[in-house]
């Protein structure tokens, strides 16, 4: 009996209206399932289309790029791989110089009409001549260049705004020599500034007239007396800035491809320069030796950062008679060379210094008064200097510890690892001299003085 009681409840209205709501709820649960999987569907789908997309994008634009690359290319077959195409200027210094002296500009707008898209037949030109300059030294008179600076008319304008000496020569604080090659159009630029007063100068569109290595190698091979008229601009103006002379605090000469910009030749302008201090950053010796001789030789610092072999330039009277060098580049200064560097200060790397050759020098130095403020700092890639050998002679006494080193001469160089640190006697009883030396490194200077670490003055002029 109860059981049917039970029967009857359980298939009672509310039971059956329960069991109806369940069934609903779970067929609307199903829907959204479904819904939502649809749409996880989609959404992968939309993902992959768009990968796709991407991808093909990416195909196509490496494409193009390829394509492009191949219509810059050389066109004449003798081009070798040491001269292919570059698309940017890739410096391997040791520094991270900005060429730009005004953060708002580089160089000046006015050129801007021309940064714009070229045609497929300009980049060609435009390719040509940069591998052409690349494979044959090319005069800087050859290329066509243009001012463009608005502010002054030439450069006699702009000197009449300076002050002059009692030797007529113009005065200013910083003088500043800048070339730089444009990454987008590769057209030569230029700045000559005194101060605040500057001319700028761009290289022409059609600038790439020679079209022919017949042609070239007849123009590059004009005698240098040949003056070329209303073709380089920039260096006709700085030829007239020169003839008038100038007299500076500092002087500053920058390149970034020295290739791209040719030759210089201002042999006509020699000791026109007066200046304290020139800091060279140019991978062309002739150039170097240009920039040199037209400095009168009363320098009190020079520094060179260079990519050519320069050890020529210490037979330069503005070098002999300067008293702080720093040269950064490969300098291949030899045991010789080494021996008659007379500056208080002086850096440089070298792969033909040896051990003997800094013996000697050492020995050469402790037999005379060393001036006061004297440092050397010689370095090396590839030689092997010993202790032995550097220094075989010398009753030379090793600090006890570095703290001790430290306590007389101050910090020991960041870049030296583990060094011997010594000092020995020398002609005088009142000073002794301080020689650090590593296997790739030498340096030397009095106990107990501060020692005076060159650099390269920077580009922004103040």
């Amino acid at each position: 009996m109860e059981s049917s009681k039970q029967d009857q409840l359980y298939e009672s209205p509310d039971k059956k209206k329960v069991e109806t709501v369940l069934v609903e709820k779970k067929e609307v649960e199903t829907v959204l399932a479904e819904k939502k999987e649809v749409e996880k569907v989609q959404v992968e789908n939309k993902e992959e289309e768009v990968k796709e997309n991407v991808e093909e994008e990416k195909e196509e634009k490496s494409e193009l790029e390829e394509k492009r690359h191949k219509k810059l290319k050389k066109s004449d077959s003798d081009w070798d791989s040491e001269t292919d195409y570059v698309l940017k200027w890739n410096g391997d210094y040791d520094y991270d110089y900005d060429y730009d002296d005004e953060p708002e500009q580089h160089l000046e707008d006015e050129d801007e009409e021309n940064e714009a898209e070229h045609s497929e037949e300009y980049e060609e030109l435009v390719n040509w001549r940069v591998n052409f300059r690349l494979r044959y030294r090319i005069k800087s008179d050859n290329i066509a260049v243009d001012p463009t600076s608005s502010a002054y008319g030439s450069v006699a304008d702009m000197m009449r705004e300076l002050n002059k000496n009692s030797d007529g020569e113009t005065l200013a604080r910083n003088f500043q020599f800048r070339h730089e090659l444009n990454d987008r159009t590769y057209k030569n630029k230029y700045i000559l500034r005194l101060d605040a007063c500057k001319l700028t100068f761009s290289e022409r569109d059609d600038s790439a007239l020679i079209r022919s290595i017949t042609e070239a190698s007849v123009l590059n091979e004009t005698p240098s007396n040949q003056e070329f008229r209303n073709r380089n601009m920039a260096m006709e103006e700085f030829r007239k800035m020169l003839s008038l002379k100038i007299c500076v605090w500092r002087s500053l000469f920058v390149s970034n491809d020295t290739n791209q910009m040719g030759d210089m030749d201002l042999s006509k302008c020699v000791k026109t320069i007066s200046a304290e201090n020139l800091t060279v950053y140019m991978d062309s010796y002739p150039n170097v030796v240009e920039i040199l001789n037209l400095h009168q030789p009363m320098l009190q610092k020079f520094t060179l950062m260079c990519r050519e072999e320069f050890s020529g330039v210490l037979e330069l009277e503005q070098v002999r008679n300067c008293p702080r060098l720093k040269f950064d580049g490969p300098s291949d200064f030899t045991d010789e060379q080494l021996l008659s560097i007379r500056a208080r200060v002086f850096e440089f790397r070298s792969e033909k210094i040896t051990s003997t050759g800094i013996n000697a020098f050492l020995k050469a130095l402790v037999a005379e008064n060393i001036p006061e403020g004297f440092h050397a700092c010689v370095t090396t890639n590839n030689q092997k200097w010993t202790e032995k050998e550097v220094m075989k002679g010398f009753d030379y006494l090793i600090y006890e510890s570095e703290a001790a080193y430290v306590r007389i001469n101050g910090s020991i160089p960041l870049n030296v690892y583990r060094p011997l640190l010594c000092t020995m006697a020398t002609n005088r009883s009142d000073q002794r001299l301080v020689v650090i030396l590593r296997n790739n490194h030498f340096q030397c200077f009095k106990e107990g003085q501060m020692v005076e670490y060159l650099c390269h003055d920077n580009v922004h002029l103040d």
